[in-house]
């Protein structure tokens, strides 16, 4: 038994050719706004057709009469590369699917869920099913998850509806999540009800010691001890790069780098011992023994 309507001008559509006619449907609801879409619809609506390998005249009459149609849109089209290259044809048509899914999903996450909604969440999975004419592209886990979504989405409202109710919003779960995270939300303490944070007060001496408290008192500081060297070797410093860090390890034999030296060692001052020699002595600006710290 054929049907009464069919789109786009087609001869009646048989019941062997019912898996095509969502998106013959789609082709007919935007083929004057979204040409492109239309045209990639009806596509997949053909491709669909002729893979069920029908044997009867009527159902073979029709997909003949849409491969007519799809010829004349492509002409009417024009130069188009969302046509005549796959990679872009796919990326318009899903950017479309998206958008109208987008659309539904607001609405009825914002409680207010219609039959429009119901029919938006089914249209945006055909748009989303039609990507899979496109063979050289694979479709997505996430537009794969949103197909299954929509037309379960699709189905609740319209059910909810029939039954008198008003369709719970989001996916299964979600409204009750929201309540809670809203009942949560109440119970945070305002800005006039926040406490602000104050460091801890500085560490006070004592009164009668004058020494800092030991709780707070840092501790104490190594010494660095001067290396020891004899009369016939001497040692420089060199500073060294180790992970981010200045060394000052003492390096023998090596130049001291951008360190201003110690100042040069007076005159030899004579004194006279008891034998009546006298003896050098170096003077109170010579330099001290040991290495270079930064501080």
């Amino acid at each position: 038994m054929a049907s009464s309507k069919s789109p786009l001008g087609l001869p009646p559509l048989t019941p062997e050719l019912k898996s095509i006619v969502p998106f013959l449907q789609r082709a007919e609801e935007v083929k004057a706004t979204e040409p492109v879409v239309a045209y990639w619809c009806a596509y997949y609506a053909a491709q669909l057709g002729i893979s069920l390998k029908t044997k009867d005249s009527t159902s073979r009459n029709v997909l003949v009469g849409l491969l007519g149609f799809l010829e004349q849109m492509k002409s009417e089209i024009g130069v188009n590369e969302a046509v005549q290259v796959e990679a872009v044809g796919s990326a318009y048509v899903e950017n479309f699917g998206l958008k109208v899914f987008t659309a539904a999903d607001n609405e009825d996450r914002a409680g207010r869920a219609s039959r429009s909604t119901a029919k938006k969440f089914l249209a945006a999975a055909n748009f989303l099913e039609t990507l899979k004419t496109f063979s050289s592209i694979d479709i997505s886990e996430s537009n794969l998850e949103k197909i299954k979504y929509a037309k379960w989405k699709a189905t609740d409202i319209a059910k909810a509806f029939r039954e008198g109710r008003k369709p719970i919003p989001g996916p299964p779960g979600w409204a009750e999540e929201r309540e809670v995270a809203n009942q949560l939300t109440a119970l945070e303490p305002g800005p006039s009800d926040s406490h602000s944070l104050s460091l801890p007060s500085a560490p006070t001496k004592s009164a009668s010691s004058g020494r800092v408290s030991p709780e707070r008192s840092p501790p104490p500081r190594a010494r660095s001890k001067s290396p020891t060297s004899d009369s016939t070797k001497s040692t420089s410093t060199s500073p060294r790069y180790h992970d981010g860090d200045w060394s000052t390890t003492a390096v023998p034999n090596t130049s001291v780098l951008n360190i201003t030296p110690p100042s040069a060692p007076g005159p030899p001052v004579h004194r006279r011992s008891s034998s009546g020699r006298s003896s050098p002595k170096r003077a109170q600006g010579s330099a001290k023994r040991g290495a270079y710290v930064f501080r």
